[in-house]
């Protein structure tokens, strides 16, 4: 019995013993804290640095708060970091899982180096009911990379009914359409695509592969020259992403932001981005490249010549900061030392179409038109899109007489980009220089419509619904309203008189026509004689009346007052 009490105490001590060493363990691991993805931060920039440490804080501060979890998630997501990422993210799908956000974005994290291991979190995250087109294209691409096309199709198709007019939407089932060779349907697609995104590039390359099974050739080598003018690839719109982008902070990031900003027109804000990014990365010559052309985009051009010369300290072989150079040495009339510079990128890289256009715009400036136009057409072979090149073949096509090779051309270059304001107005202004004013005013009409705005495009069509020969293309009341924009804008501009006082004829209001032109007439400007003709016609009650070969000229484009 004595025994057995003996056996039985041992027994509760050990077992004490085991509860103790349970509970010890226990403290200690509750102590410690969440199990927090680890990275080698002494590697990495200060700021990136400062920023995961933060968000990881954040995490050991409220270690069961999902929204805690998913916000470290994203800033290894912002910065590259996949697979600490996907670890994060999995933590907050434990703790919040109804929220379709985050097995989404560790889909995409996980995509990047295993598509397959991707799937079931792409559809654990379309089951959640998402919204947006974007998870829904980028799952069916995911699914097309793994030859999974009918699911693709599905995909695809639940991106359309959440987004009707996505491109990539329409892209995506053209490509499933392709697999089993149905072209017809596939085309179909794809010019929907493309009516609705001119500038996603990837719909010509299909799109060519398309007319090429169909055996058309001239269209499938048409969409060729597109596919080469537009080889960026681009992406479905995603705010989701692009919220989990911003939280980066890396040199790189910040220098993306800005060349966002700088295509935007935003130069102040680009300059600002592309400063600390070189605060972050000094030694980048891209990032100095990128500084320049913000800087040339506020029209400081000495200050961008700078900029672009410290680049090329650091990286001497760079054919871009070569050519940004080169004409920056051209808007600054240096042509010998623009010329030596672009010379220079194509010893490097023979095929930089940017280069040759620009000794092309050198030659122009020079008067040597033949020199000119070898220079942009070899620059259009290599790069259809080089749309400045287009233009200014245009131009010198117009000016040695050939106005139907320079409508063309400008044409041309509306294929390329359909919202190219130059090439519509200079059609516009040509064709009515002809006598074509219906199609002139259907070109200026197309203008207004991509930008309402623009008074070179307003003031021409005020002219022509004011003064056009045919009774039927004139709108004397519409030709007031515009004239009323430019002038107020603009009131001591003699153009901007001459319309006015020309629509205010149309009108009837021949007294205030002849009050606004008789001061610019008593003037006796040169080039005066045009106005003293209209003065007369008004002071006899008569409207002007374009003849069929004379066209206005429009100052360039202005901005509103």
């Amino acid at each position: 019995m004595k025994a057995a009490n003996n056996k039985s105490a041992i027994w509760l001590t050990v077992a004490a013993a085991a509860i103790a060493l349970a509970a010890i363990t226990y403290y200690a691991l509750e102590t410690r804290g969440p199990e927090i993805p680890q990275v080698d931060l002494s590697t990495m920039e200060p700021r990136v640095a400062e920023r995961i440490s933060e968000y990881s804080a954040a995490v050991e501060s409220v270690p069961e708060n999902a929204k805690a979890w998913a916000r470290l998630a994203q800033v290894f997501h912002a910065h590259d970091l996949f697979t600490q990422a996907i670890d994060a993210y999995d933590k907050a799908m434990q703790l919040a899982p109804d929220d379709w956000r985050w097995p989404y974005l560790a889909a995409l994290a996980t995509a990047k180096s295993d598509p397959a291991a991707s799937l079931p979190l792409f559809r654990q995250a379309t089951v959640l009911k998402p919204t947006g087109a974007a998870i829904h294209i980028n799952f069916g691409d995911n699914l097309i990379r793994l030859g999974k096309h009918v699911e693709a199709g599905l995909a695809f198709n639940r991106a359309l009914n959440a987004d009707p007019e996505s491109s990539h939407a329409l892209y995506g089932l053209a490509q499933v359409a392709l697999v089993p060779g149905d072209t017809e349907k596939a085309v179909t697609l794809l010019k929907r695509a493309k009516k609705l995104s001119p500038r996603h590039g990837e719909i010509y390359g299909l799109l060519a592969q398309a007319y090429q099974r169909q055996g058309n050739e001239d269209a499938a080598r048409q969409e060729s020259l597109l596919a080469k003018a537009w080889p960026d690839t681009t992406r479905a719109p995603d705010p989701l992403v692009q919220a989990m982008e911003s939280l980066a902070v890396s040199a790189q990031a910040i220098s993306l932001r800005g060349v966002g900003l700088a295509k935007r027109g935003e130069f102040v804000e680009a300059e600002k981005a592309f400063r600390a990014a070189l605060e972050a990365n000094p030694g980048s010559a891209r990032y100095y490249a990128n500084l320049g052309g913000a800087l040339a985009g506020q029209g400081r051009a000495d200050e961008a010549l700078a900029a672009y010369l410290e680049g090329l300290r650091i990286d001497s072989s760079d054919v871009d900061l070569l050519n940004n150079i080169g004409f920056t040495y051209l808007q600054l009339g240096r042509f010998d030392e623009a010329e030596q510079n672009l010379e220079k990128a194509l010893e490097i890289d023979p095929g930089f179409a940017p280069a040759l256009g620009n000794l092309g715009l050198i030659a122009e400036q020079r008067q040597e038109p033949a020199q000119a136009i070898d220079y942009f057409e070899k620059a259009l072979e290599l790069n259809p899109g080089l749309l400045f090149a287009g233009n200014a073949l245009a131009t010198q096509r117009l000016r040695a007489g050939d106005t139907e090779a320079a409508i063309e051309q400008w044409r041309k270059v509306l294929e390329i980009n359909p919202n190219e304001l130059s090439a519509i107005y200079n059609i516009a202004m040509t064709q009515s220089g002809q006598g074509e004013h219906a199609e002139a005013i259907t070109y200026l009409r197309r203008g207004l419509e991509i930008a309402p705005n623009s008074s070179r495009l307003v003031a021409a069509l005020a002219w022509e619904l004011a003064t056009a020969p045919d009774d039927e293309l004139r709108n004397g009341a519409e030709a007031m309203q515009l004239a009323q924009r430019v002038y107020g804008a603009f009131p001591n501009q003699p153009q901007m008189i001459d319309i006015m006082a020309a629509a205010l004829a149309e009108t009837g209001d021949f007294d205030n026509a002849v009050k606004l032109l008789e001061p610019l007439v008593a003037l006796g400007r040169a080039g005066a004689q045009p106005f003293a003709m209209r003065l007369k016609a008004y002071r006899q009650e008569k409207p002007w009346r374009q003849l069929q070969t004379a066209a206005v000229k429009i100052p360039v484009e202005a901005a509103e007052q």
